[in-house]
């Protein structure tokens, strides 16, 4: 499977035959450094689309303290519009990532994993597979 960890910095790996892929140097499946359309559609890396430190940047360029998404997984409050827009823009480009990831290997599954309630990983999750199958 293909497993991305969304935390400060979006990242994961590749498990094959129930281990972790590193290949001969060590670097291979660096997920985070995976090219994905941006925002704007331009060519960017999944770190800087689906990373929670875009979501804290977006709340701090709005006024809001993000600080607080640091302080605990389980609970963020209401962050409201710039939440939303995080979520629409990260699982367009996991999306992205997992189409372009399994075109390589025929993955059984891809696994979203991360530093969020579980609530936004639902549905970071949710929005991602209408991104791949709708």
């Amino acid at each position: 499977f293909v497993y991305f960890y969304i935390g400060a910095f979006a990242g994961g790996g590749i498990v094959l035959n129930g281990r972790l892929f590193g290949g001969p140097t060590g670097n291979a499946g660096a997920l985070g450094s995976m090219p994905v359309p941006g925002p704007d559609g331009k060519p960017t890396q999944l770190i800087d689309v689906a990373s929670i430190a875009m979501l804290e940047k977006a709340l701090n360029a709005k006024g809001i303290d993000g600080s607080h998404l640091w302080t605990s997984p389980q609970e963020w409050g209401d962050i409201g519009a710039e939440l939303d827009e995080w979520i629409a823009n990260a699982a367009q480009a996991l999306a992205y990532a997992i189409v372009a990831a399994s075109s390589v290997i025929d993955f059984e599954a891809a696994v979203i994993d991360g530093w969020m309630p579980l609530e936004v990983r639902r549905r970071l999750v949710d929005a991602v597979t209408d991104a791949i199958t709708g």
